[in-house]
């Protein structure tokens, strides 16, 4: 607390005034001062700031935040607010922890009395919200978890499983594909049985969800980062037309001499479709293969495209495994040519077949596929009232989110508050708070366990012989 007096002399020509702060030193000092004594006066107190029309050259014009009591003049107690005679911008006074607004990630602070929390929006967690909950992921499964805006997260799931957590099994028999979320797009990988070093042939069918997309619908190449003598064979969805792009590892750079002038050309090569594919369709056939350098796709009724390779390299050394919709780096980083600035497919790819020889092998049963947030395609994990309380549900592959009315929480907006706030969860103060489907649980660090980690537990270590 503090206070200060200003004491004019009898002569009302000087002032005396000085101040004093959690009664410590005292600081004094004086001015001239000059008053009518006839004239009477009507003096203004302000508290937090100066008013416009009475602000000076020399001093603050930023007002003060926190919060002030025990006013007395003269000795008289004065109620700040009651008493007032004007006033903008006040309020009744709260924690001064809540005026210097410690939440994160658009939380909301509280106070009682002198101690204060803060309400997390769903997705986050912590005494200040600052922790996302994929820092203690709550995908199961091996599901990814990444920031997700609205809702706070969302898991793409492993391949075979779906739901909010990935929870539950999914049985994929024509697979949808969802585009890009932070550089993660959607894949399904299948083993290619033999050898494509020679030739090979492919067959797929598949839809897209919008035209307005470039986006990868196969790939196949090299382990590890691409280069620009990386081999590798790929077929683009760019707004409509069907592109075909392969290296057989002579992706050098060569100099051409064109009307005169010296030029350069470096990379694959690459075919497309003269025409975009037609919107009205259900569904679109891609057919394509290879024998030595020479390259062949077809689409639909867009006739037939052929085109040769550079340099003198005949054979496609790869490792044998055909990825559809996007692949599982991130970005497709390490992707070569042009294939970074794609995204992940929006859509449904579906009857894949491999030629070896005179045997065609439907890929899509494969035992062995490996992918990332996969759905089935025509369904969808939105189902009526999925999210409660006028919530909306978002489909994204083999998964969904809810983004939550203002005033509801949870994985399903069923909660009235976040149930991992920190004056919610029964959490132990050095253990992470983990959402569910209802409630929470506790991730307890080593050495704790119990259901809140508030339990010590003995650690038992052998000695090596």
């Amino acid at each position: 607390m503090y206070f200060y007096r200003f004491k004019l002399d009898k002569d009302l020509k000087h002032c005396d005034a000085y101040i004093n702060i959690n009664e410590t030193l005292t600081m004094s000092g004086d001015q001239i001062a000059s008053v009518d004594p006839f004239l009477k006066q009507n003096f203004l107190l302000h508290l937090g700031g100066i008013p416009q029309q009475h602000q000076r050259e020399g001093l603050p014009f930023e007002g003060f935040i926190g919060c002030m009591n025990n006013l007395k003049i003269f000795g008289r107690k004065v109620l700040i607010f009651k008493d007032a005679q004007d006033g903008v911008g006040v309020s009744e006074c709260s924690s001064l922890a809540c005026l210097s607004n410690p939440c994160f990630n658009g939380a909301t602070c509280s106070s009682n009395g002198e101690e204060w929390f803060c309400n997390c929006k769903n997705g986050f967690v912590g005494k200040m919200c600052e922790q996302s909950v994929c820092e203690n992921n709550p995908c199961q499964f091996g599901g990814t978890c990444l920031p997700f805006t609205g809702s706070g997260y969302i898991c793409l799931c492993p391949f075979g499983k779906h739901g909010h957590f990935c929870e539950s099994d999914l049985e994929i028999s024509k697979p949808y594909f969802s585009s890009s979320i932070h550089g993660f797009s959607s894949f399904v990988a299948y083993p290619i049985p033999g050898s494509v070093r020679d030739r090979l042939e492919f067959k797929f069918k598949f839809s897209p969800t919008t035209m307005d997309q470039i986006a990868i619908l196969m790939f196949i190449g090299q382990k590890g980062q691409h280069g620009l003598h990386s081999d590798h064979m790929a077929v683009s969805f760019v707004k409509g037309y069907i592109m075909l792009t392969w290296n057989l590892g002579s992706g050098k750079l060569y100099y051409l001499t064109v009307c005169s002038t010296l030029q350069r050309w470096i990379g694959p090569r690459r075919i497309f479709t003269t025409k975009p594919i037609k919107s009205d369709k259900k569904y679109y056939t891609v057919h394509l293969g290879r024998y030595g350098r020479r390259a062949w796709l077809h689409v639909d009724d867009l006739g037939n495209i052929t085109g040769r390779s550079p340099g003198n390299l005949v054979q496609l050394d790869v490792v044998p495994l055909l990825f559809l919709g996007g692949h599982n780096s991130r970005n497709f980083t390490m992707l070569p040519h042009d294939l970074p600035l794609h995204t992940g497919f929006a859509g449904c790819i579906f009857d894949v077949e491999y030629k070896s020889g005179s045997v065609i092998i439907a890929l899509d049963r494969s035992r062995y596929a490996t992918g990332r947030a996969l759905g089935q395609c025509d369904t969808t994990e939105c189902y009526d009232k999925i999210c409660q309380n006028g919530g909306a549900c978002l489909y994204h592959g083999g998964t969904f989110t809810c983004l939550c009315q203002d005033g509801w929480f949870g994985p399903m907006c069923s909660e009235r508050f976040n149930s991992c706030n920190k004056n919610r969860s029964r959490c132990s103060s050095d253990s992470s708070c983990v959402p569910l489907i209802a409630g929470y649980e506790c991730d307890c660090v080593t050495g704790k366990s119990g259901k809140f980690c508030d339990k010590g537990t003995i650690l038992w270590l052998q000695e090596s012989q």
